[in-house]
């Protein structure tokens, strides 16, 4: 959802980039590197409350296994691979479309 609504927000400054010159992996790296970087602070965040989550979880239980490194990293890159596809397909979009047709409303 962020990158939907960050792509139709910035669809102007898109045009406007693209008209002065900006290729398309210059506006797909521009859209990108923020995104990126709210996903890298959302997984560090997110680790170590997981991982107190579950290991309070699995306390309660007599035969419990145990939480490996592994765990947190693979559901880390499998979403992260996933909104990297999704950012990538909007943007690859945006930044393709018509520059002509975000800036006629002007």
């Amino acid at each position: 959802m962020l990158v939907i609504y960050t792509t139709h927000q910035r669809t102007k400054e898109i045009g406007i980039r693209r008209v002065l010159g900006a290729s398309v992996v210059q506006v797909i790296s521009l859209l990108s590197a923020g995104f990126l970087r709210l996903f890298g602070y959302a997984f560090l965040v997110a680790v170590p409350l997981g991982w107190w989550g579950a290991h309070a979880w699995l306390a309660n239980y007599a035969y419990r296994t145990s939480l490996s490194v592994w765990i947190f990293l693979d559901a880390g890159l499998l979403i992260g691979a996933f909104a990297v596809g999704i950012l990538l397909l909007r943007t690859f979009k945006a930044a393709m479309a018509n520059p002509v047709n975000s800036l006629r409303t002007e």
